[in-house]
């Protein structure tokens, strides 16, 4: 028992007591209260991302069966699936022509396949954003209002640019009509509730490989087009079709041609199909589902789908991190350069019928 002399030693000693009692963090106990709120922090900010992700995949898988739905209805109306519009004079410019089958030009129809796809070619005839001429609504070349719609793009699919009176452009563009289309005008075969979805492109490539895209507010933006439709992650969504018919839009392969420009006429010149795609084929392939493909990609794997076999067309995302491999199908090994960072896995791929 302690005892104070004074009532003065005993103020003292109550000072020193709460002095002693109330003392703050120490600098260890700060740093370590500091961590956990960085730890907690962290881990927030890696949930919210991946919720985000999670979204904006939910919302890509919707717009693309929404792309879906609008080529349906668009082959209802017209007769056929939009044909690819494809580069221009440079590879590196992205213009409104019919795009040359695969096999057909300088290239290998193996290796060709794998390029032929469209980026213009879903905003031309799905949505008709577009000014004058170039959807055929619309003549001479004015601002529309309102500015989606087609006219019809009659037998070759490129609202007569390649029919007409007058003869069309070297490069096969899509201008200089005559007579102009008139009658009923066709679409918007979907719409767009966030404008975000279509941008315009100059036709320049970033690092990544994926079309550069310019939203509304960037200066760079051009309303003129070409415009492409885009996924939730601001990469251009791909369009793939499978090679025309026989007699489809004057455009196709036909028995006895070598197709695969081998310099023999064999088996292995057969009617294309979208499997031949080394990007569409899927990461997973449930048993009962499987293919073999008359291809193997760069790391020799051949093995598809038969839903790829059959489909007349597909739609392609680069999905969260906007990158792809191109030349091999499933990138889990290192058999090919940065094949082992998994660019194709979360690839978004909607296969048509």
């Amino acid at each position: 028992m302690t005892c104070f002399r004074t009532h003065s030693d005993l103020r003292c000693h109550v000072r020193r007591s709460a002095r002693r009692g109330g003392a703050g963090f120490t600098i260890i106990e700060l740093l370590v209260v500091v961590a956990i709120i960085i730890v907690l922090v962290g881990l927030l900010v890696v949930a919210v991302n991946a919720a985000s992700r999670t979204a904006q995949k939910t919302s890509t898988a919707s717009l693309m069966n929404a792309i879906n739905k609008g080529l349906e209805r668009f082959k209802g109306d017209i007769g056929y699936y939009p044909p690819l519009l494809g580069p221009g004079a440079t590879p590196a410019v992205e213009l409104r022509r019919l795009f040359l089958p695969p096999g057909q030009g300088s290239g290998t129809y193996q290796a060709d396949i794998q390029q032929w796809y469209s980026t213009a070619a879903m905003a031309d005839y799905l949505v008709g954003w577009d000014v004058g001429v170039n959807d055929g609504y619309g003549y001479p070349a004015q601002n529309e209002t309102p500015a989606t719609g087609i006219r019809h793009p009659d037998t070759d699919g490129a609202w007569a640019g390649t029919i007409s009176p007058a003869p069309p452009p070297a490069d096969g563009s899509l201008a200089a009509r005559n007579p102009p289309l008139t009658g009923k005008k066709y679409g918007p075969y979907i719409e767009l509730s966030d404008p975000n979805l279509l941008g315009s492109t100059d036709g320049t490539y970033n690092s990544l490989g994926n079309l550069n895209v310019y939203f509304p507010g960037d200066p760079l933006y051009n309303a003129a087009g070409p415009m492409v439709l885009c996924d939730y992650w601001g990469a251009p969504i791909r369009y793939y079709r499978r090679p025309y018919p026989t007699g489809a839009l004057g455009q196709s392969f036909r028995s006895g041609t070598d197709i695969n420009r081998d310099g023999v006429v064999d088996g292995d010149d057969v009617v294309p199909t979208l499997s031949d795609v080394y990007l569409l084929r899927p990461w997973n392939i449930r048993p009962g589902t499987e293919s073999v493909n008359r291809f193997a990609d760069a790391d020799g794997k051949s093995t598809s789908t038969r839903n790829l076999d059959s489909a007349e067309y597909a739609l392609f995302s680069s999905g969260p991190d906007k990158s792809y491999n191109q030349n091999i199908t499933v990138d889990a090994t290192t058999a090919v350069p940065n094949s082992n960072n998994e660019y194709n896995k979360d690839n978004i791929v909607e296969v048509g019928p």
